[in-house]
């Protein structure tokens, strides 16, 4: 639910927190997230909300809710990873998923090898989704919610994103 008033209080409401209050929610979200889930051990199912949503949700809010921050050669890989985080969200179970089904080929690299290995294979699996089902998928919805308001056909050039305006929020 968060997820969900984070933007609404960006969006709707035009809520921007100073750049202090904000590095301070990242930083809390992320120290938060190892405390609620413990060092070393398994990490609990039972109040997700707790353990996992609520520093999410601080983190989250501490990078949308103020203005845009330029990162000088790293701003469009940052967007693009932003861009991405859908479906990272989507698509990060199947990854983690996929490593606890080979952790018995994998147990005899180190856990601090394996862990960045699958970070980093969600991250290009997320960035992947996007770019060839992600984008055309939002160009595709677009083009028919807006034909459908003005009861025409929708047409190819509308379709390729390549024409397309940005697919960020």
């Amino acid at each position: 639910m968060l997820g969900v008033a984070i933007p609404l209080l960006y969006q709707q409401y035009d809520v921007r927190l100073p750049g202090a209050l904000r590095l301070c929610l990242i930083i809390f979200g992320a120290i938060a997230a190892v405390w609620f889930s413990g060092l070393g051990g398994t990490v609990p199912s039972e109040n997700r909300w707790l353990i996992w949503g609520t520093p999410a949700a601080s983190i989250f809010a501490g990078v949308v809710l103020g203005d845009e921050i330029n990162f000088g050669r790293l701003t469009a890989p940052i967007k693009l990873l932003g861009d991405a985080s859908y479906a990272l969200y989507l698509s990060h179970p199947f990854v983690a998923t996929t490593i606890l089904l080979l952790w018995g080929r994998l147990s005899h690299h180190p856990l601090w090898f394996v862990f960045p290995l699958s970070v980093v294979v969600s991250i290009v699996l997320s960035i992947a989704i996007f770019w060839f089902f992600e984008r055309r998928a939002t160009v595709l919805a677009r083009a028919l919610l807006n034909s459908s308001r003005r009861n025409e056909p929708v047409r190819a050039e509308k379709l390729d994103p390549a024409v397309a305006v940005d697919t960020a929020v």
